[in-house]
C-alpha cells in the first residue's frame, strides 16, 4: 500500500534535511506532503505581515519546485495559517499521513534547547510515527538522495508497546534491509541504604545481575522471533545510570545510524522506556530518531 509521508518546512534549507529521508521512507509508490504554515503575528509583529509571509513562502516554494525537478522528486504542497504545530497536526489527520519527518536544532546533548515549538508541538501530540532528522552544519542538503539505515539501535523494555516499533520499521521497508540493534538499558538501583555499606553493595550487584539475566534471556526470545521472519539482528544489555545515556552510547559504540523507539513504557527496577527517556534519546542523538507513540495506529 502506498505510503504518505509529511514534511513540514519553514522556508529554510535547513528543514530540507528532511525530504531525502521522507523520500526514502514513502518509497517508490508513495506521496510527499511538503507543509508550511503561516502562523498569526505576535506582539512584535506588523500589520499585513500575514500577506507578506505568505509571498515569501510562495517565492520559496518556487525555487524550490525547480530543486526537486532536478531531484527527480515528486510532492504537494499545502500552505495554511494558524498555529503552526495544530495545522500541521490536523492535516496528517485529515489526509491519512502514516509519517512526519522533521529537520531539528540542537546546541548540545541535555541542556540544549531542542527541536522548537514547532517539532516539540508535532512530536509530543501526534497520533503517528515521527522520525527527527538532525543535520551537523557542515552538511548540504542531498534532494536526490533516499537514505536507507543499515544499522538500527531499537530499544526494548519488555512491553508489547515497545515491541511494536519493529512492526513500524516493516511498514517503511526499513527492517529487511538492515542489521536491528536491539538494547535493552538495565539501570542502577537506587537502594534506601547507604550505597558504601557492603551488604547494599552486595544487594545491588545482585539485583543488578538477576535484571541483567532476564533482560538477555528477553532479548534473545524477540531476536529468535525476529530471525524466523528472515530479519537480521543483534543483541546487548547495557548498563546505565540513566537509561537514555544507555541507549546513545551504544547506538555511538556500534555506529548505528539510525535509532527507533516508542515513547512510553511502565517504570521500577526495570526503568522501562518513559516518555521523558524517548525525550533525551531525541535531545542527545545525532543520527534520526523514529519515535511511535504510544497512541500511534496499529502498523
Amino acid at each position: 500500500m502506498p505510503r504518505r509521508v509529511t514534511v513540514p518546512l519553514d522556508g529554510s534549507r535547513f528543514a530540507e534535511f528532511a525530504i531525502p529521508y521522507a523520500r526514502a521512507f514513502a518509497g517508490a509508490e508513495g506521496r510527499l506532503d511538503l507543509v508550511s504554515v503561516v502562523e498569526a503575528p505576535s506582539a512584535v509583529g506588523f500589520p499585513g505581515y500575514e500577506e507578506v509571509a505568505g509571498r515569501m513562502l510562495e517565492e520559496y516554494y518556487e525555487a524550490l519546485r525547480t530543486r526537486l525537478a532536478a531531484a527527480d522528486v515528486e510532492a504537494d504542497e499545502v500552505v495554511l495559517s494558524g498555529s503552526a504545530a495544530r495545522k500541521i497536526l490536523d492535516h496528517v489527520e485529515a489526509e491519512g499521513s502514516d509519517l512526519v519527518v522533521l529537520a531539528t536544532h540542537g546546541r548540545g546533548p541535555f541542556s540544549r534547547v531542542w527541536l522548537g515549538s514547532v517539532a516539540d508541538g508535532v512530536l509530543r501530540h501526534a497520533s503517528l510515527p515521527v522520525l527527527l532528522v538532525r543535520p551537523h552544519e557542515t552538511e548540504q542538503s542531498d534532494l536526490a538522495a533516499a537514505p536507507m539505515p543499515a544499522r538500527i539501535v531499537v530499544p526494548l523494555d519488555g512491553s508489547e508497546l515497545a515491541e511494536r516499533t519493529i512492526p513500524a520499521l516493516e511498514r517503511f521497508g526499513l527492517a529487511a534491509g538492515a542489521t536491528l540493534l536491539l538494547v535493552r538499558a538495565v539501570g542502577f538501583p537506587h537502594s534506601v541504604a547507604s550505597p558504601y555499606l557492603p551488604h547494599t553493595i552486595v544487594e545491588n550487584r545482585q539485583l543488578v545481575e538477576e535484571e541483567r539475566s532476564r533482560a538477555e534471556a528477553y532479548l534473545e526470545r524477540v531476536a529468535a522471533d525476529l530471525a524466523a521472519r528472515g530479519l537480521k539482528t543483534e543483541t546487548a544489555v547495557v548498563l546505565a545510570e540513566f537509561v537514555a545515556h544507555g541507549i546513545l552510547d551504544h547506538a555511538r559504540e556500534t555506529q548505528a545510524d539510525f535509532i527507533a523507539m516508542a515513547s512510553h513504557g511502565r517504570g521500577g527496577l526495570e526503568r522501562l522506556l518513559l516518555g521523558s527517556v524517548a525525550d533525551k534519546v531525541v535531545r542527545g542523538s545525532d543520527v534520526p530518531v523514529l519515535v511511535v507513540p504510544a497512541r500511534s495506529k496499529d502498523p
